[in-house]
């Protein structure tokens, strides 16, 4: 016989267990056997007995909602280890193998990209767009001294939009060339 402090008003249960009231009342309902009598209006109920038969019922792939665990909660089995964690499954270990199949063929996809020359290293495409620039900055900067002496001698707005236009058009096409080159290397 269980002892007297263990028999309890279905509210109380619901206190002591984390749990809705109108939850404990569905699982009395379904398991009259664990009323004990009543006091007044209350029924009065076992939480060892209502422990029991929820631990039996709870779908641990349903864990965190109101028909299943309280989120955290440990198994409810007086004998279940503490320390040894819950076991997942049904739909939980379906989802949870699913994410490790996707996450190992993306892996697999990378690593192919990488030995095809698809993928490169970051600091690869960094240091080749600051050299690019250093040598756009380095043209950029010599192009005024080379054509400092020829824009003096020129009067015409024609001319000088023509002699500009042709000396970007070949410091591009030499940008172009040295871009090439070392990219072949």
């Amino acid at each position: 016989m269980e002892e007297q402090s263990d028999i309890m008003k279905i509210s109380d249960v619901a206190k002591a267990t984390g749990l809705n009231k109108s939850t404990v009342s569905r699982i009395v309902k379904v398991n009259p056997d664990l009323i004990h009598g009543k006091n007044g209006r209350s029924i009065l109920i076992s939480k060892t007995a209502f422990n029991l038969v929820r631990s039996r019922t709870i779908n641990p792939a349903k864990s965190g909602n109101h028909a299943g665990l309280v989120a955290g909660e440990l198994p409810l089995t007086p004998d279940a280890d503490a320390s040894v964690a819950p076991v997942v499954s049904g739909s939980a270990l379906t989802d949870a193998r699913t994410r490790l199949e996707s996450a190992k063929a993306e892996q697999a996809e990378m690593n192919l990209k990488i030995k095809q020359g698809q993928y490169v290293a970051v600091s690869e495409v960094e240091q080749n767009i600051f050299d690019i620039f250093r040598m756009l900055r380095d043209e950029i900067m010599a192009q005024a001294a080379r054509s400092n002496v020829e824009l003096a001698s020129m009067s015409d707005p024609k001319e000088v939009k023509s002699y500009l236009t042709d000396m970007n058009k070949r410091m591009l096409s030499s940008l172009a060339q040295k871009i090439k080159f070392k990219q072949d290397k």
